[in-house]
């Protein structure tokens, strides 16, 4: 073969490798146009979908105007959120998880208590999130990706009577609506924090009465079992299932996440009962209140006397259920999945059981063992998933202002909790785990919206803290891994993003 055959060849191969080049990247090159303007496609569309639900207040205050019944204005709500519906195929994943952490390491006291009063009826009341009008004040902090389905809770009559209690906990509901969450999403396999938000819809000009129940506040994957001698570490465990959920929430030993998230949650509540509730005492937000659903009947009449349980408890229906939900969280950390593939087992005319409802007074950590079962939680309609609806459908907490056990002088029933006399900032600041001081929830004006933790914690190079056992930056911990991806944390420093994420202020400070 001569050379300059040869020489040609391999020409000609270069030549066909440049073309084969050139065609490959100006192919990527569309394909990567062909994304971004199906991704932009997407967010148009859903910036519509979440701006639609202007309508769905406006129709929700008219219905109360009006006096619609509680299955009207309950189907406003679903009607909108089957309108603004994301297919199976189309469920968005989490957002961008740094992004997530930064805005739920801030916040202040305001902006936490939010969460209990809602907003004026013009912004939305109690249903529906303001729209576009201080986006920081109405962000959701967590719990931001669920599932929603029309639920009814039906009553053990013979129970509920000898209790004695009465409004919808005497009569049941037809007319809920019910969120099913995780405080983190659930790709976040060691932090899977279920939840069950339910609106209790009643007929007149009454907003919806709200039911919460999870179970703890820091995953029921992370950390030690202390509930058992000797403890152990916990599995990852994505089960909806795995343990009941309660309207009074765990603050667990052993479980360090659950420490950053509880600062910021007991920090702000004594803030506003002090300074602005004028409260003498130091209340418990761990307890949500229940007795509301007790005060009114479905037509709208008022109770004298009103008798409802202090605490409730949801649990499986089944043993069998629970083990159905642990197969599938096997396959796959979305729960909504998990929820959206019970679909054919669904209708009006055949409801889905999916908790039982036990309730008391007295508090227990087995309640199928203690409590009494007054009724089930049953589905009507399969599970949709709405980003839109994620975004600006509002579930108003109630807050019992009960005084915390040993502050009263008294033996706490809570033996699996932190105790009181540990709650300070030495144990909330002490693992880098987002937790706040007392200062970094106090603002300054109460009107601001912003709490410092992550300013002071991360971003600001004179204030900088270090994890109580390692003495390494905060900073490394809460950021590196999220930025380098799969990097090791000590990895982070060496990676371009962290000085575009963080700036270089900061970048020249991480080791």
């Amino acid at each position: 073969m001569s050379r300059k055959f040869v020489l040609g060849a391999l020409g000609f191969g270069v030549l066909s490798a440049a073309v084969t080049f050139t065609a490959c990247k100006n192919q990527d090159a569309k394909e990567d146009s062909a994304a971004s303007s199906l991704f932009d496609s997407k967010k148009r569309l859903i910036d519509a979908q979440v701006k639609s639900f202007n309508d769905a207040a406006k129709a929700l205050q008219d219905a109360n105007a009006n006096n619609a019944s509680g299955c009207e204005k309950r189907d406003i709500l679903w009607n909108k959120i089957v309108e603004t519906e994301q297919k199976e195929a189309e469920i968005l994943p989490p957002k961008n998880v740094l992004k997530e952490v930064v805005t739920f390491g801030n916040g202040s006291a305001l902006r936490y208590w939010r969460s209990f009063t809602g907003w004026t009826a013009a912004e939305g009341g109690s249903e529906i999130r303001p729209y576009e009008r201080t986006p920081k004040e109405y962000i959701r902090l967590t719990h931001r990706y669920g599932t929603l389905a029309k639920m009814k809770f039906v009553v053990n009559k013979e129970a509920v009577t000898k209790l004695g209690y009465t409004g919808q906990y005497a009569q049941g509901n037809d007319c809920v609506l019910a969120r099913f969450s995780s405080a983190v999403p659930g790709e976040v396999k060691d932090r899977f924090t279920p939840a069950v938000a339910a609106k209790f819809f009643i007929g007149g000009n009454n907003e919806s009465q709200v039911l919460i129940v999870q179970h703890d506040i820091g995953g029921q994957s992370f950390g030690d079992d202390e509930t058992v001698t000797p403890a152990f570490k916990k599995s990852i465990d994505n089960n909806f299932y795995t343990h009941y959920l309660s309207n009074r929430l765990s603050f667990e030993k052993g479980v360090l996440s659950s420490v950053g998230a509880f600062s910021r949650f007991f920090y702000s509540a004594q803030y506003i009962s002090k300074n602005i509730l004028k409260l003498d005492y130091t209340f418990d937000p761990r307890e949500l209140n229940a007795t509301q659903l007790s005060e009114k009947n479905n037509d709208r009449t008022a109770i004298a006397a009103p008798k409802g349980p202090r605490f409730v408890w949801y649990t499986p229906p089944s043993a069998e259920w629970k083990a159905k939900f642990g197969e599938m969280a096997k396959k796959g950390p979305d729960f909504r999945k998990h929820f959206l593939s019970l679909k054919a087992q669904i209708s009006e005319a055949t409801p889905l059981p999916l908790y039982n409802v036990y309730a008391s007074d007295t508090w227990t950590y087995e309640p199928e063992k203690d409590a009494t079962l007054i009724g089930q939680m049953q589905a009507t309609t399969p599970f949709v998933v709405s980003e839109a609806a994620d975004q600006r459908i509002f579930f108003k907490h109630s807050v019992q202002f009960r005084k915390i056990p040993e502050v009263e002088g008294k033996v706490s029933p809570y033996t699996q909790d932190y105790a009181f006399k540990d709650w300070n900032d030495g144990l909330f600041i002490g693992d880098c785990r987002l937790g706040v001081r007392a200062s970094d929830i106090e603002p300054g004006i109460f009107t601001k919206l912003d709490g410092v933790f992550i300013r002071d914690a991360i971003f600001n190079p004179f204030k900088f803290r270090k994890d109580a056992k390692s003495g390494k930056l905060c900073a490394i911990g809460v950021l590196g891994g999220m930025i380098a991806g799969s990097k090791k944390p000590d990895e982070a420093s060496q990676d371009p993003k962290v000085e575009e994420t963080v700036g270089p202020e900061l970048a020249k400070h991480l080791p």
